[in-house]
């Protein structure tokens, strides 16, 4: 984990989806992409891979409430 000397969070922050955009950019189709949480995100991770023109075969998610 990335914590400073009081325990204090320094790492990226925001949404997971445009972290993953962010990180991977055109490489995004050379993975697999495991991922489970509340709908809204799943559906936000996945609408943006498959924009990204990610085949959908490539995506293994579930989603909870």
């Amino acid at each position: 984990p990335e914590l400073d000397t009081d325990n204090t969070w320094t790492g990226r922050v925001g949404m997971v989806h445009e972290q993953v955009l962010s990180t991977f950019g055109e490489r995004l189709g050379a993975f697999e992409y495991y991922f489970a949480g509340p709908r809204p995100m799943t559906q936000a991770v996945q609408s943006m891979l498959v924009q990204n023109k990610v085949p959908f075969g490539q995506l293994h998610y579930d989603s909870f409430y």
